[in-house]
């Protein structure tokens, strides 16, 4: 356990470091904070959507998600935004840990720093293809029906979620 401690650790350092390569100096100094406040919001939606041992594809199909959310028109144009979207109603949201009532603190720095490691890297660097085929809505298939399953196609299950697109005309980005 100590030694995958340490490997976690040393992996999230390797990536600081290389992040400092991949985002130029000067929007380091300009956005820092903005930079680390969308990845903490990806994060925590990996990390409390992600709770039910989600394999690494179905974590990256929570984040293409929320990307895809962003370029359509009918969400939030920011990862914080569409990850804290709600109606103001307990449950009400498409990101449970959002609007559940209970404290967003991760509970496994471990497990956090991965996350937070792996935000970063899809939002700046790559998160690969969209295995999602463009899907802004996803659901814990073993837990619950949606009613907007119905105006929704091309489901897709990966992992502990299935993930669908709107089919309704006129509702795509």
């Amino acid at each position: 356990m100590r030694r995958f401690a340490r490997v976690t650790i040393l992996g999230f350092v390797a990536l600081i470091v290389l992040m400092y390569g991949v985002i130029p100096r000067a929007d380091w100094e300009k956005r820092g904070a903005e930079i680390f406040a969308q990845e903490k919001c990806l994060a925590l939606a990996l990390y409390w959507e992600g709770l039910i041992s989600e394999p690494l594809d179905g974590l990256r199909a929570i984040a293409w998600v929320v990307f895809n959310r962003i370029e359509s028109k009918h969400f939030p144009d920011t990862i914080c935004d569409v990850v804290s979207e709600s109606t103001g109603e307990l449950y009400k949201c498409q990101f449970t840990f959002a609007c559940d009532g209970k404290s967003d603190m991760p509970q496994n720095g471990i497990r956090w720093l991965k996350y937070l490691a792996l935000a970063f890297w899809w939002n700046n660097v790559s998160a690969g293809g969209d295995l999602t085929a463009g899907a802004t809505h996803y659901y814990a298939h073993r837990e619950v029906t949606p009613g907007w399953l119905k105006d929704m196609e091309g489901c897709y299950k990966i992992g502990n979620h299935t993930f669908c697109r709107s089919g309704r005309r006129g509702s795509d980005v």
